[in-house]
């Protein structure tokens, strides 16, 4: 975004000094190249440039044919193939492996219409928009199409046939989206929101400070670029817009700041980055101080909550965590999937319910009944604690019955191959919660049974709270020198949950992955298979 405003300072020189310029655009590639369509160079009548296409190996060359264009006072086009290993390319040897194509086109600052239309394609648009760019190369000319609320501003002369995606031998077409520039919304003034803003700053952000102190602001040295406001927490939050280019960050160091941040940008459902700062059992606590409950925000933000914030780049001083962040808030506003990749931020519970109970010899196991509530009623309670994607409960054996222990909070999931072993309702429960895993990185599945009596939702919380921290595939519970459920499986495993077969369940799939965090519980190695553990069961409520 900076070279943007670069450009422009430079559009701007030029015109002070010079009778005009020439605007370099990439129309196309192939292979390996340093920029993509769409990249930028301006060259200047003495031969200066203004922006990078090749990395600057091709640049020098870029100029001469510029300025070439601008002494025949046409629109050309240029291609360059640097995919033969053995061209030493004007003697820079790029061996880059990818061909460019590019057009110039010269701009006389005295054709004022012109000039207009080239200021508005340099500057950052207030809202999103699609330009279409098409070289006539039969008539060296270039014409521009551009949509503005879904219509279409066409100058006079463009083949309006090329909107709607038609080809042609004719017409070397560039289709370009321009983004806004992003705003960056920092709540909290302190010395570690310095490095933050000037870098924000430095990527040509929109980067606003909000802190309720005038005198903590003032403490600080802000670079110039940077606006800052000393408003209550709650008049700083209304000035934020629900857009899909605002990004907001909060490290106030206060506990009610923070959650009146969080509480407010969950309801602010277009803008896509809320990072906090501080560890995850912080962001826990912040959560019961706001207004809503913590299921409710956590569904209002999955996908946009960024906790603990920051890419996992090892930083440990201010300047290497603003580093982090921008780097993150980059990631997301690229669209790139590098941090939307951040696993286990939607979390749905599936309770497994659908076995027989055939070693109890009598009574269902779902329908025992243990402070003063059926045990699979007790592990849907635990399961609504935790989850923010939704409590899927998988049944089987005596499903007419059982299903009486629902409540329609829940979706019920019939596994109609029950008798094949856990496995099927593993697969059953995983593929309801997450119908398109190869499309939902953040999302991942909570395993419980109903069985384990002393579970209880903080064992469950840590789990999760593991798995976000260590961004592993799995976190799993570790009892009794074994592992097992509850666990939380990330989307990406999809592939090895329909391997697994018969009563493997989930401890086969845990134990074959690399990538596991383990939570100890003693409490886990009492679960109800046989009468005597029901016996044992009646003991504890006496």
């Amino acid at each position: 975004m900076i070279e943007q405003q670069e450009r422009l300072n430079f559009l701007e020189t030029q015109r002070d000094m010079q009778d005009g310029i020439i605007v370099v655009s990439l129309f196309s590639t192939a292979g390996s190249t340093y920029q993509k369509a769409g990249a930028r160079l301006l060259v200047a009548l003495d031969g200066t440039t203004c922006g990078l296409i090749s990395g600057g190996c091709l640049e020098p060359e870029i100029a001469k044919q510029g300025l070439n264009a601008w002494d025949l006072g046409q629109i050309l086009e240029w291609e360059v193939d640097t995919t033969d290993d053995a061209d030493q390319f004007f003697g820079y040897g790029l061996g880059c492996k990818g061909v460019l194509t590019m057009v110039f086109e010269p701009v006389r600052f005295k054709d004022q219409a012109h000039f207009d239309r080239i200021l508005e394609l340099l500057r950052p648009p207030s809202e999103e928009r699609k330009i279409i760019h098409a070289f006539d190369r039969k008539e060296g000319m270039l014409f521009r199409a551009t949509q503005r609320e879904h219509l279409w501003d066409c100058e006079p002369g463009f083949p309006e046939h090329l909107i709607e995606g038609a080809g042609s031998e004719r017409f070397l077409v560039l289709r370009e989206e321009q983004d806004p520039v992003p705003t960056v919304s920092i709540f909290g003034a302190g010395t570690d929101a310095v490095p933050l803003a000037r870098l924000s700053a430095q990527m040509g952000w929109t980067t606003k400070v909000y802190d309720r102190s005038s005198e903590k602001i003032a403490r600080q040295k802000w670079p110039d670029r940077v606006e800052t406001y000393a408003l209550p927490t709650k008049e700083a939050l209304a000035r934020v817009s629900n857009g899909p280019h605002q990004f907001v960050v909060a490290m106030t160091h206060n506990f009610e700041s923070d959650s009146a941040v969080l509480d407010a940008i969950a309801y602010k459902d277009q803008i896509p980055y809320l990072g906090l700062l501080g560890p995850a059992h912080r962001r826990e606590a912040l959560f019961k101080q706001t207004s809503a409950s913590k299921s409710e925000l956590m569904s209002k933000l999955a996908g946009r909550l960024f906790s603990p914030i920051g890419l996992k780049t090892g930083g440990r001083q201010p300047s290497e965590i603003a580093l982090s962040i921008v780097s993150e808030i980059q990631a997301v506003h690229r669209r790139t999937g590098l941090a939307k990749k951040r696993r286990h931020q939607k979390v749905s519970v599936v309770v497994l319910a659908a076995g027989a109970s055939r070693r109890l010899d009598g009574p269902r196991k779902q329908l025992v009944q243990f402070e003063n509530q059926s045990l699979l009623k007790k592990a849907i309670t635990q399961a609504h604690k935790v989850a923010n994607a939704g409590v899927f409960v998988v049944l089987g054996a005596h499903t007419e019955v059982i299903a009486k222990e629902t409540s329609p909070n829940e979706t019920l999931v019939y596994n109609p191959r029950w008798e094949t072993g856990i496995s099927s309702s593993i697969k059953a429960g995983f593929n309801a919660a997450i119908p398109n895993p190869n499309n939902s990185p953040e999302h991942s599945v909570l395993f419980c049974l109903v069985d384990q009596p002393l579970i209880d939702e903080g064992h469950l919380t840590n789990i999760i709270r593991r798995a976000q921290e260590n961004q592993d595939l799995v976190a799993a519970s570790e009892y009794e020198n074994t592992v097992g459920v509850p666990a939380i499986i990330a989307a990406e495993l999809a592939g090895e949950i329909e391997d697994i077969k018969g009563d493997q369940g989930c401890k086969a799939l845990i134990k074959s992955q690399s990538q596991v965090s383990l939570v100890p519980s003693a409490e886990l190695a009492f679960d109800i298979d046989t009468p005597q553990d029901l016996e044992a069961l009646a003991r504890l409520e006496l």
